[in-house]
């Protein structure tokens, strides 16, 4: 598969992310569960052709969930498209790849890369050393 079509696959999916240096675990049902920089991520194909992305981060113990998703919010809407919430210590990253079609393996990578390395961005190099991989 060159571009992603309308036939586009998990499977294809996998193999896209897996010529571009990701680390591809499995597909889960409708679920892709790979690495990037040691950051486990998941994607899921909807029915309306869309794929949906989530990264899962564990809050560190006695913080306080609102105040991390509220400086979060803060910075995720200056500079990356996504929905992030917060529930019982767990941080659930969720960004969506839109009827994608026509979009080469490059593209995919670059579409993955900015999401997945600018939530890295905003945890590592912005004081939110409280959420953990």
């Amino acid at each position: 598969m060159d571009i992603i079509n309308k036939k586009t696959t998990l499977d294809d999916i996998k193999k896209f992310l897996s010529e571009n240096g990701y680390e591809c675990d499995e597909v889960v049902e409708n679920r892709l569960i790979f690495t990037i920089k040691g950051v486990k991520s998941s994607a899921a194909m909807m029915p309306s052709g869309n794929i949906l992305f989530m990264i899962t981060l564990q809050l560190k113990d006695g913080l306080n969930e609102y105040e991390v998703l509220k400086k979060v919010n803060e910075i995720n809407f200056q500079i990356i498209s996504g929905n992030l919430s917060v529930k019982d210590g767990v941080a659930m990253f969720c960004y969506t790849l839109i009827r994608p079609y026509g979009m080469g393996a490059k593209s995919f990578k670059e579409f993955v890369d900015y999401h997945t390395f600018t939530m890295s961005y905003i945890v590592e190099e912005l004081g939110l050393s409280e959420i953990t991989k």
